[in-house]
């Protein structure tokens, strides 16, 4: 189960870098094309990455620091120190996985209401800032849904190993 515990959450450490990093490069690519152009389009492209640009460096870094203690903890579970696997991480773990099916769908919805709105704006064009702040989030929404997708894929091998350990625990 060590193994198990350890690539997990090493995993869950590069992802949550890579997840910064990805907002920390499409904040700057935003406001550097913004402040490059500084045209209306520029204005809402930079919106629409900077702001969900943000939230994923602040997410990526508090699940970084999140993971180490989680981590040890399981580690003293393995070592027979306390009871954390069975009492909080597989119970937190099966309420992550019913969360990432929610946050899925509202991603799917977000690419398609904003493509939708995308060929409306395309067929009438009004906009720009609001053309420039949709295909920021359609960019977002796309790389998120990935991402979790990802994500999604590491939990259920990871519920699965947890689960086999308790069972035999």
């Amino acid at each position: 189960m060590h193994k198990h515990l350890e690539s997990y959450y090493r995993t869950e450490r590069i992802s949550s870098a890579f997840l910064s990093c990805i907002g920390a490069g499409s904040a700057t690519v935003g406001l550097g094309y913004y402040l490059y152009k500084g045209t209306p389009f520029a204005t809402g492209l930079m919106l629409g990455l900077c702001l969900i640009g943000s939230y994923q460096i602040v997410v990526g870094i508090v699940r970084i620091l999140r993971s180490r203690t989680r981590f040890k903890n399981g580690l003293d579970h393995i070592e027979g120190k306390n009871e954390y696997l069975r009492i909080s991480e597989y119970p937190r773990i099966l309420q992550k996985e019913q969360t990432m099916k929610k946050v899925r769908y509202l991603e799917l919805g977000t690419i398609i209401s904003c493509m939708i709105v995308l060929a409306f704006i395309l067929i009438f064009p009004f906009s720009r800032s609001v053309l420039g702040t949709l295909i920021g989030l359609v960019f977002h929404g796309a790389f998120l849904f990935a991402f979790d997708l990802f994500a999604q894929f590491r939990l259920q091998e990871y519920i699965h190993q947890l689960s086999k350990y308790l069972g035999r625990s």
